[in-house]
């Protein structure tokens, strides 16, 4: 559809700047001042399937705005339970963790202090038998040094008895 030539339109700006202005021509069944919201009532009233549009439009633009506000707090609640949730969980294993560290340190300190107890029980062993070793060793050497000064007097005394007396006597 054309638009007519000697048609003329409301001038928007006419009316919000100097307040309703006078319409040259029958707009909406309404001859005189541009009223917006009379309009629109005058074409939804022959339209009533319009009206029907319209307001079910506006129905669901509210609706989507309440569902949307909706779904905005359910997500930030169930983020709000996640932290939570996450912040205990978070807590727990790190109090596990230290209970275990504790536990595995106590644990440590035990088998360290008994394997030092057992080890200065072997020292201590250890220790008197390298003493009763050198004992025997000791004994053994001067054993070994009296059996040795013992033939080695024997040789001694066989070498001597070959010889002839009058070779002690010329020295």
């Amino acid at each position: 559809m054309e638009a007519d030539e000697n048609t003329s339109y409301p001038d928007p700006a006419a009316y919000y700047a100097d307040g309703p202005a006078t319409l040259p021509n029958n707009v909406g069944g309404h001859e005189g001042v541009y009223e917006p919201d009379k309009m629109t009532d005058g074409i939804t009233r022959a339209c009533p399937w319009l009206q029907s549009l319209i307001s079910g439009i506006e129905a669901r633009r509210r609706e989507d705005r309440c569902l949307e506000t909706e779904c905005y707090n359910v997500h930030k609640a169930r983020l709000e339970t996640v932290k939570t949730l996450l912040m205990r969980k978070l807590d727990y294993e790190v109090a596990a963790r230290q209970a275990y560290e504790q536990k595995l340190t106590s644990t440590l300190e035990q088998r360290l202090g008994g394997m030092e107890a057992t080890l200065m029980l072997r020292i201590t062993e250890l220790d008197k038998a390298v003493s009763g070793l050198i004992e025997i060793a000791d004994i053994h050497h001067e054993q070994a040094a009296v059996v040795h000064m013992d033939s080695f007097g024997r040789s001694f005394e066989r070498v001597h008895a070959d010889e002839p007396a009058e070779s002690h006597s010329r020295g």
